[in-house]
Order: structure tokens, then sequence, then C-alpha cells
């Protein structure tokens, strides 16, 4: 189990051992680990991006040495591209090329800003997405064009099934949008969400959940919307279990709502935790990252659920 935190990469052999440092990887904060070729990679703040091989011990530096590294993923073809602060490079025939700039003109007067990537994505056809500044690009050819609303410059807020024809944006109180039939973005909440914040959603055969500030709200069509009863007014992830479709889970600042009814009705089956970030391991496991370190459980499905503290992962910064 590899682990990206503030304080440096973090590796055990079991869910059962204390972490620790796996041996070669930087002493610095770690943004992002992600398997890629014969092992892993991951990306470091100033240090660049390194790679081990399968077992994730003997890290060594793969390139990139004195920037950012805050996203990397993999694309079909196996080329790994890195998001950093000084822009997006691509990794191919053990060697690096960087992307050109995106557009000039985003919300600073710095340009070393439009050079700050945060976020990747890939789209249809591979097609690669990169988010800064609260807007989204897409390559194109030799260059970058706008994927997302032009009214809505600076404005994205969340991104939810990133980055094809069903790609929707929420907003800060402007909104929720998508594309239509003609490849147009358009609002798609008749207005609903003009005054809420749209955080995350999950887009699902026949029914959309949105989360926002101040709830959890479903629709079958995007446009009449209802709140989903019995969670906090604030939803900070939603899961489906990969195993149960019916099986849900909701993240709030209250602790872990459960439902198995596909968000009908919700109970809660954590202490008062406040709650960041989940995620669901290939053999079921949730594991719940907290304000105050990481949990996780195998009994997610029974009447009385069982946590465990993960050791040595106690006061970590998590991001979403």
């Amino acid at each position: 189990v590899l682990a990206a935190t503030d304080r440096g990469l973090l590796q055990r052999e079991s869910l059962t051992e204390p972490w620790r440092a796996p041996a070669g990887a930087p002493d610095a904060y770690a943004y992002v680990v992600t398997p890629w070729g014969d092992g892993y990679a991951a990306g470091f703040e100033d240090q660049g991006v390194w790679h081990a091989p399968t077992g994730g011990e003997a890290w060594r530096l793969l390139g990139l040495p004195g920037l950012t590294v805050l996203d990397l993923t993999t694309t079909a073809d196996d080329t790994l591209v890195a998001a950093t602060d000084h822009g997006v490079y691509l990794y191919r025939d053990r060697s690096w090329t960087r992307l050109p700039d995106l557009p000039p003109g985003g919300e600073s007067d710095d340009p070393a800003a439009d050079r700050f990537m945060t976020r990747l994505a890939l789209g249809e056809n591979d097609v690669l997405v990169v988010r800064n500044q609260d807007r989204l690009w897409r390559r194109a050819g030799a260059g970058w064009q706008p994927f997302g609303p032009d009214t809505l410059r600076d404005e994205i807020y969340s991104v939810i099934n990133c980055c094809g024809d069903d790609t929707l944006i929420g907003t800060d109180q402007q909104g929720l949008w998508g594309l239509n039939d003609a490849g147009s973005w358009v609002r798609v909440d008749d207005g609903f969400f003009n005054r809420r914040k749209i955080t995350g959603g999950v887009v699902l055969p026949g029914r959309t959940l949105i989360a926002a500030e101040n709830g959890l709200f479903v629709s079958s069509d995007l446009s009449g919307w209802r709140a989903v009863s019995g969670l906090t007014p604030t939803v900070t992830d939603l899961l489906i279990d990969p195993q149960d479709a019916a099986r849900w889970l909701a993240g709030t600042p209250a602790g872990v709502y459960h439902s198995e009814d596909g968000g009908e009705s919700w109970t809660l089956i954590t202490p008062p935790w406040d709650v960041w970030d989940m995620a669901f391991s290939s053999n079921g496991r949730l594991f719940v990252a907290r304000g105050n370190g990481l949990v996780w459980t195998d009994d997610v499905g029974a009447s009385s659920v069982t946590w465990t503290q993960s050791d040595g992962m106690e006061g970590v910064t998590f991001f979403h």
C-alpha cells in the first residue's frame, strides 16, 4: 500500500503494519502516486517525478528535478503525463517533452500562474484535459482549446464525469452545465442551483446525483430536482459500492452515512467525524480520510460497522 501525503511518500506491506518511508524516495511533500509501467510513479514538491518497480521499493528520479508535480496520469499507450507548476510534460521513449503553454488570460496577472497545472483527466479517445485556475483546457493538435462554457471562465467549481460528451460542470451559485447534442454548453438544471455551490456528483443510468453545500439532490432528467432526505446539509464525498450498486456511502462533516436502497434512506455509521474523502479498495475495504487520520472497515454492509485506525496516518492532510 502506497500513500502520497504532506509528510512524504509512505508505504506498508499489509494493512496491519505501521507506515514507513520507502527506500530511496525523497523526503518531500508527495502530491500523487499512481501505477505506471512496471511499477509506480510519484510526484513531489520541488523534486520532480520518481519511479519504483513493482513492490514500491528502490525509488529513483525519473525526471523533472526542481519542479513540483501535482498530478499524474497514464494514457492507453503507457505515456506518463505530469502536471507541474511549470506546465504539462509527457514521458515516452525515455525522454520528457513539454507541451505548449496554455493561452494567456487566467484570473491572475502573473504569467507563472498559467503554468501551474492542478489536475489531469483523459477524455474520449485519450484526449488530454487539464484543469487550471478554475478552467478546463483540452489538447487540440499542437495547442489547447477551452473545454467548458465560455460564460463560466474562471468560475468552474467541480467537474463531473470528465471528460466526454456526458461531462457536467458545477459552479458556485451559477448552476449546472452540460453538453447538448450540438456540442454546445447549456444550463441543465432549470435554475435550481442558482444559489448553491456544487461540490461534486455521480451520473447513473436514469439518475444523476449532485452534491452541494446545502445537501444532496437527485434528478432523473436534469430538470426536476429533489433533496435526498436523511443527510446533513453538506456532503463532501459520495461513493457507490462497486460490489453492490444499491449500497451508497456519503461523507459529511458529521460522519459517514450509509444507504442500502440506492440513496432513498440513510443511516449514520460512524462517530461524528469530519470526513474529507473516501475510497474502496479492490477487495471491498472502505477507507475514510477524516480530519484526524485514516480509518478503514471490511464490514460496511453489516448492521454494526467496526472501524480500525490506520497506524501512522494521524494528522495527515488529505485532498479530495
